[in-house]
């Protein structure tokens, strides 16, 4: 809460309002749910502890975006991931997301009414943005690709370091959401959760320009960019 309030006088200086709600949840998804059932705004975003923005200009681009576009339901960028000071810029993507996220949550803005209308549902711990995202794709919900990097994420979450609940729920959204895989399909999605748990735990001790040749030639489809965070 102290270190809330200190921000308080640089919001007011911007004439932006600042409001600080600190209660009791069940958890981060619940955190969020109650910040999107406070919003006022036409988009509700989320930046994580740990996540900041990649430029001064990432919400001014937004508006932008917004107004040319006649607000879509949901505005998606591109997201800096940050692995021992390596940064590596992918770009967000609708392409196989009825199969795993294909945007950074920290790239994802979504109108007010549609995050009301579906929150975060709290009986998922590591998937339950993958689940909003992928039910407003079903629900025919208009998506809007921006070119720009929203903001850096550091990796080390759960979806990284514990593979096996990952998927578990993972494989429970597809199943909630009427999605049916083929058997090759969800083995390829196994298979690639474990590797990118593997690849992390090994990146402390990996040369940093094998990792970078890995994120290059491995997962090209996907990357912008790769630089040494300064």
């Amino acid at each position: 809460m102290e270190i809330a309030e200190s921000y308080r006088a640089r919001f007011a200086e911007k004439g932006v309002a600042y409001f600080i709600n600190s209660k009791k949840d069940k958890g981060i998804y619940d955190g969020m749910n109650n910040g999107i059932e406070l919003a006022t705004g036409d988009y509700v975003y989320f930046l994580n502890a740990g996540d900041w923005f990649y430029s001064n200009d990432v919400i001014e681009q937004i508006v932008k975006k917004a107004k040319e576009e006649n607000s879509p339901d949901v505005i998606y960028g591109n997201v800096a991931t940050v692995e021992r000071r390596i940064v590596t810029v992918k770009r967000g993507s609708e392409n196989n997301l009825t199969k795993h996220m294909t945007m950074g949550h920290q790239a994802v803005f979504v109108a007010s009414q549609c995050a009301k209308n579906r929150k975060f549902d709290l009986k998922y711990r590591i998937t339950a943005d993958y689940n909003m995202v992928l039910g407003l794709k079903l629900a025919n919900a208009s998506f809007s690709h921006i070119d720009l990097t929203i903001a850096y994420f550091v990796m080390g979450g759960v979806s990284t370091v514990r593979p096996k609940k990952y998927l578990k729920e993972l494989f429970e959204v597809h199943r909630s959401n009427g999605i049916k895989h083929s058997f090759l399909t969800r083995t390829r999605l196994v298979i690639g959760g474990y590797k990118t748990a593997i690849v992390y735990a090994l990146s402390s001790i990996v040369p940093s320009r094998l990792r970078q040749w890995y994120n290059v030639k491995l997962k090209k489809k996907q990357i912008c960019q790769i630089k040494n965070l300064d």
